[in-house]
């Protein structure tokens, strides 16, 4: 195929779907890809995909049988109700579904910054946040707590104790904050659980001294202005999910400071510490359980020595599907439905 310099709408697959057409910013529409003679499913003759589209209303599209699936997941709120009337499930038939997610939920703290470039006031930040309070407005069923980069169903990550999470600990956070009185720009996204994350975590910084600013922005637009070198701002709220099941795609793509650039950066705390650098260099080389245990050792070290990010949380996915829709089978690493493996009743 010909490289377009304004891209293209279809692309060759090899898989049991081709993409037959795309409207950028509207939809998406998958057929069967008829070449295909593989044994992966295909139950479905073709799966429209609408982006850009309201929680809320997709909730009640779900309900009513107008869609059969929302990628994006209910709104908070709806959670508690759902799992009463239709129960919690993890896979088959069913209509509400609850699974772990490989994800981490986190602040990067920017090291670039004068704020930040004090390895104790953000150890104070991991003090100072309300982890339980950041969980809740996700609502019910949202995940766990955590103050480690590693999400526990990752091969490699061991059990630290290393920050409060049953609450914040203000007395503790400015004690390490030793009277600092810095300007905090704290960069974050529109979603309403972002918006609400956002309003916590300055009311805990406002009560460990600092003099906090909330810079909300549109998601594509936070990751832009996060991946680039020198923006304004000292905390960017955010989270990550697996690409792939190995600690490397946590720990090196996120806080190797070799891999920092212009843009498009996705180490958002700008952390480059050549003794962690060579640490993960090294743990990248190794495989087996040397391999895990190294990346083990490299999560623990860094979150108790250097505290580059404060985690938050570990979500899980939650998803809910029609009434004419069976046979639900999640993914562990993309983190949701296969959707070629949902069948119409």
């Amino acid at each position: 195929m010909a490289i377009d310099s304004k891209g293209i709408n279809v692309y060759p697959s090899g898989g049991p779907y081709k993409i037959a057409s795309r409207e950028i910013g509207r939809q998406v529409t998958l057929e069967r890809n008829t070449f295909y003679k593989g044994n992966r499913p295909a139950n479905a003759d073709r799966i429209l995909i609408t982006t850009n589209t309201d929680v809320n209303q997709s909730l009640l599209q779900v309900r009513a049988g107008q869609i059969d699936y929302d990628q994006y997941g209910p709104p908070p709120t709806a959670h508690d109700d759902l799992s009463k009337q239709f129960g919690v499930k993890k896979g088959g038939n069913g209509r509400y579904f609850v699974n772990t997610g490989v994800n981490t939920v986190y602040l990067a703290l920017n090291t670039s910054r004068p704020a930040f470039g004090k390895v104790n006031l953000r150890k104070a930040v991991n003090h100072a946040i309300d982890r339980p309070a950041m969980l809740r407005v996700a609502g019910k069923f949202a995940g766990r707590r955590t103050d480690q980069i590693l999400p526990p169903n990752m091969r490699g990550y061991r059990e630290a104790s290393l920050y409060p999470l049953k609450g914040a600990d203000p007395t503790k956070a400015r004690q390490l904050a030793n009277g600092a009185k810095d300007e905090i720009t704290v960069l974050h996204t529109t979603s309403p659980t972002s918006v609400a994350r956002a309003q916590i975590i300055q009311f805990n910084l406002r009560q460990m001294g600092l003099d906090v600013k909330l810079k909300p922005q549109p998601f594509a637009v936070a990751i832009k202005t996060a991946g680039t070198r020198g923006s304004d701002f000292d905390m960017f709220l955010i989270s990550w999910f697996a690409d792939y099941p190995d600690p490397f795609d946590f720990i090196n793509v996120l806080l190797d400071g070799n891999n920092i650039q212009g843009a498009n950066n996705s180490n958002y705390a700008y952390f480059n510490n050549p003794r962690y650098n060579k640490a993960m260099t090294d743990a990248a080389k190794l495989s087996g359980e040397a391999r895990y245990a190294a990346y083990g050792k490299l999560d623990v070290d860094l979150m108790r020595d250097a505290a580059p990010w404060a985690p938050l949380s570990n979500g899980n996915t939650r998803e809910f599907i029609s009434s004419r829709v069976s046979n639900y089978v999640y993914h562990p690493v993309y983190g949701g439905a296969v959707m070629n493996a949902l069948v119409l009743k």
